[in-house]
């Protein structure tokens, strides 16, 4: 009867005693945990939470490349195209010093010497403006070398702007100035050309009056305006071969 018992007791104690695993200290008891099955939809976030964005290249920027490499002044060897000329416009020719140019209708051609000319042009009248005409004069070069208008001569240096242009593929030295005689002023700008030993001035002059003078002042005359003519009429000169 007891060995009886005690079997009975040694089966219980077999199906009640959980599972053990080796350990370093003996045997150690681990609990059976069925292990959770991951869903479909758990797996995506779990591959969209670790997986780094996607990063946009940005664009470089443009850059525009200026030269700083001056355009190269070409020198007065050909006629202006005569497309540029209007149609209208007349003809100034000077056969002994070989050269040409044109001026708009309206003007008067009021002297004409082989080494001087003056040509009156057209203006708005009413206006404080006088006179508006063109000198046009040829002289040897100065003894330094110089190409300069006759009109510039007696002015202290620091009294005339001079510069450098190129205009329809001449070269010319541009100076401008004004001087002011008994109520009236004259402002000036001169284009002077060379050719082997001479040079050929255009000076173009605004006469103008204090509007002081007058009982009645006349409104200001625009010399803005008035000037346009100027580079027009010198675009048209040109040394004939």
């Amino acid at each position: 009867m007891k060995l009886e018992k005690i079997l009975v007791v040694m089966l219980i104690g077999i199906f009640l005693m959980p599972a053990c695993i080796p350990g370093e200290q003996g045997l150690a008891t681990v609990p059976m945990v069925a292990s959770p099955v991951a869903t479909s939809t758990e797996i995506a976030a779990t591959v969209t939470a670790t997986t780094p964005p996607t990063r946009t290249a940005e664009p470089s920027p443009t850059h525009t490349v200026v030269s700083d490499t001056p355009t190269p002044v070409s020198s007065p060897t050909s006629p202006p195209p005569t497309s540029s000329i209007p149609a209208d416009w007349q003809i100034y020719n000077n056969r002994q010093h070989g050269f040409e140019l044109s001026y708009p209708p309206g003007s008067a051609l009021v002297e004409d010497e082989p080494d001087h000319a003056r040509i009156d042009l057209p203006f708005r009248a009413n206006t404080t403006l006088q006179e508006k005409y063109l000198m046009i004069d040829v002289n040897p070069l100065q003894a330094d070398g110089t190409c300069s208008s006759p009109f510039a001569s007696g002015y202290a240096p620091e009294a005339v702007q001079r510069e450098e242009v190129s205009i329809n593929d001449h070269n010319f030295l541009r100076e401008s100035g004004s001087e002011g005689a008994a109520g009236s002023t004259y402002e000036w700008v001169a284009y002077s050309s060379v050719r082997a030993q001479e040079c050929a001035s255009l000076t173009f002059i605004l006469h103008s009056t204090n509007a002081a003078n007058y009982d009645v002042p006349p409104p200001e005359f625009d010399s803005l305006a008035e000037k346009e003519v100027f580079e027009q009429i010198v675009s048209t000169f040109h040394w004939l071969e």
